[in-house]
């Protein structure tokens, strides 16, 4: 599921990690 990778990825983007 590529989903998860780009949830995870989007979410590190907005934390700034």
């Amino acid at each position: 599921m590529e989903i998860v990778h780009l949830v995870l990825k989007k979410i590190g983007i907005a934390v700034g990690i």
